[in-house]
């Protein structure tokens, strides 16, 4: 079961399990952007989503390419957002300015393996 409620971007980025799990956002053309949550801030009346890294599939397509360029996710801080939490805890948001479905992965759900996205070399230590 589904369960759908108005909430605001402060209640969605107070949640501790979100600031450190994925986030993925499938924009209106068929462009899907995956990654790793580094850092989530709030400035000049935006929420800005900065990656670890960032993989991009397109048209529904199974295979994941690294960004050659790093990518945040940017969304106004006052759209109206409704809210779908499905059984596993991923929080699905649809918000009235954009065209974009986004969602947001807890912490160590580890939802897309580094292993399978092609041309991405992260850096260690």
């Amino acid at each position: 079961m589904h369960k759908k409620q108005q909430v605001t971007w402060r209640q969605i980025i107070r949640q501790r399990k979100f600031r450190k799990g994925e986030l993925e956002v499938q924009e209106e053309d068929g462009r899907v952007y995956h990654g790793p949550i580094r850092s989530i801030c709030e400035r000049g009346g935006y929420v800005f989503f900065e990656f670890e890294w960032v993989a991009v599939s397109k048209d529904n397509q199974n295979t994941w390419t690294a960004s050659p360029v790093p990518v945040i996710a940017a969304f106004e801080m006052d759209s109206n957002i409704l809210e779908w939490f499905s059984g596993n805890g991923n929080l699905v948001i649809i918000t009235d300015s954009s065209c974009t479905v986004s969602v947001i992965f807890p912490e160590c759900t580890d939802v897309l393996d580094p292993d399978e996205v092609l041309g991405l070399q992260i850096k260690k230590g």
